[in-house]
């Protein structure tokens, strides 16, 4: 007899063995027993045909199990149609393997792999657990990982636009979160670069300088625009100091010497070293000069030599322009004898006149002196005692 025959036949036995344990059950139901001893349940099930067909049942598995007769059983399973159930393992197993593969590829960030995964899962068993979900959150990071890579290839072409949407749509549970992040404030303020320039470029066009140089100054050096940003602020540096020069110009005319060196500093500020603003400050220098020398010659008092020599002491400090002929020149005390008064071409009324450019004057000169009165002065005489005469500080002589 064939192992098959066997097992058969060992079926056939406990199956009319179960109605036997049935009947035998029934009419012990109906009959009175006496009083007896508790049995456990174990004992009961033992003592039982129902129990000792069950153990017989788990015998023949363990054997069937020894011997690799489960495909044979497997075979008769179906044979005895258990087709169903067979499918329902078969596909529980399936959907096992599927959600595994899902799951590693989840963990290993190959989102598509485990999209597909947890999808055959679902077909098979839309209430496998944890497969809808884990299936949404692969699409969900799929779709993340997308967009932070389209962000990124926008940025690289300049698009800030184009990678600030597809930053903003990084999900906050990715991964490249926090680096969408960092790049999105990086693509804000390249966005807002670029809105100085345009903003920027417009006023320059409309010569509101002021407010084209304030925007233009804020373009991102890592702006496409920062060159051009930067040579329409020299645009703007040349045009100012044109303005700041021209302003000196008018305010040296006019006197206002320290109003024209504000100017200067200013166009110096804009182009540094500039030989234009070099050249207009010299200017400024001498013409200033010559206008205090002007400004002090006309506040300056001519007096007649009776008034000086009578109030020398009084008078001292007072601003005074004298026209004389050197009588005598003493370069070592920087001092000369000045006579001030010409009457029949004969020159007398001497004063004497201190000089720090004395030695470069020589007696017998006609010169005009602007100083100030110094007070009475004792000049030394060969032939005599000192002789007292006014002095004058020469500030200016001609």
């Amino acid at each position: 007899m064939s192992n098959l025959e066997s097992i058969e036949l060992q079926r056939n036995q406990l199956l009319d063995n179960f109605h036997d344990t049935d009947s035998s059950e029934k009419d012990g139901a109906e009959k009175k027993t006496p009083f007896k001893k508790t049995e456990s349940f174990w004992e009961k099930l033992w003592s039982s045909k129902r129990g000792k067909v069950l153990f017989a049942f788990i015998i023949i598995l363990a054997g069937a199990a020894v011997l690799g007769l489960f495909p044979i059983i497997h075979a008769k399973i179906q044979a005895l149609g258990l087709e169903e159930i067979r499918k329902a393992f078969i596909t529980a197993e399936e959907s096992g393997r599927n959600y595994s593969r899902g799951l590693a590829a989840f963990q290993e960030k190959k989102w598509s792999e485990a999209i597909s995964s947890f999808q055959s899962v679902i077909e098979k068993d839309a209430h496998y657990p944890d497969a809808q979900e884990k299936l949404q959150l692969a699409l969900l990071f799929k779709a993340s990982a997308a967009n932070y890579e389209k962000g990124e290839k926008a940025a690289a072409d300049k698009d800030w636009q184009g990678a600030e949407k597809y930053f903003r749509e990084v999900s906050a549970k990715d991964i490249h979160y926090a680096a969408a992040q960092n790049r999105l404030q990086t693509v804000q303020l390249m966005i807002a670069s670029a809105e100085n320039f345009a903003r920027g470029l417009e006023m320059y066009q409309a010569r509101n300088l002021d407010g084209a140089q304030i925007l233009l100054e804020q373009v991102d050096p890592n702006d496409q625009h920062y060159p051009e940003a930067q040579e329409t602020l020299r645009e703007i540096g040349q045009l100012r100091v044109a303005a700041y020069l021209s302003s000196a110009r008018t305010r040296m005319a006019a006197g206002d010497f320290s109003g024209a060196r504000a100017d200067l500093r200013e166009a110096d500020y804009y182009q540094p070293g500039s030989s234009s603003v070099e050249s207009l400050g010299e200017e400024i220098d001498a013409l200033e000069q010559a206008w205090v020398i002007e400004s002090s010659k006309e506040e300056a008092t001519v007096f007649s030599y009776a008034d000086l020599k009578e109030n020398a002491d009084y008078l001292a400090g007072a601003k005074i322009k004298l026209r004389g002929r050197v009588a005598e020149v003493n370069g070592a005390y920087s001092v000369m004898l000045v006579d001030m008064t010409c009457k029949n071409n004969v020159w007398r009324d001497r004063v004497a006149v201190f000089y720090y450019g004395a030695d470069e004057i020589s007696p017998k000169d006609v010169i005009t002196i602007w100083g100030k009165v110094r007070g009475s002065f004792e000049y030394p005489s060969e032939a005599g005692p000192a002789v007292t005469m006014p002095s004058i500080g020469a500030e200016y002589v001609e």
